[in-house]
């Protein structure tokens, strides 16, 4: 029920779930992976991002998940940013270089640790990466992504705000 509210409130009464769905299962051994954003499942690759969510990705940990397993890592506010990788040949020559924008953004990155059953709700361009994976225990992530099916309706809070004081 607290999911279904989230994304009631972030993408409307009528949003959907995308029929993409992933597991990302990180094992001993596993590297760390290159900060990123996903493309957009079904759309052209230059669709754009949107600052406003109408794509969300919803992660669910099935397993208590610890520092030492791989787990995911946020670069809150990075939304607003543009390029899709860390690695310099995904600049495609007009986006600055991944060092370049990280050295002035004003964000600290956020580890994805918790009890079996948590569930991160994030915009979907938000940049991440997972991390290398010391643990014999293997992590489980599974990824859905949710969107809106219409525009929202401007809130009661918004529509006062607009309103005239007399």
């Amino acid at each position: 029920p607290a999911l279904v509210a989230t994304l009631r409130r972030l993408l409307g009464e009528e949003y959907r779930i995308h029929p993409h769905c992933r597991g990302h299962l990180r094992q001993h051994g596993a590297k760390t992976s290159m900060w990123h954003v996903d493309a957009y499942k079904g759309l052209p690759w230059c669709s754009g991002r949107q600052h406003e969510p109408h794509w969300l990705m919803i992660m669910y940990y099935p397993q208590d998940t610890s520092s030492d397993m791989g787990p995911t890592q946020l670069l809150p506010g990075t939304q607003y940013y543009r390029g899709d990788s860390d690695r310099q040949h995904y600049s495609r020559g007009h986006i600055p270089d991944f060092g370049e924008q990280l050295g002035g953004w004003a964000t600290v990155v956020d580890t994805v640790v918790g009890p079996a059953g948590t569930i991160v709700v994030m915009h979907y361009d938000l940049w991440h990466r997972a991390l290398a994976s010391a643990s014999d225990a293997p992590r489980l992530m599974l990824k859905f992504v949710a969107s809106r099916s219409a525009q929202p309706l401007p809130s009661a809070t918004c529509a006062a705000r607009r309103t005239p004081q007399s």
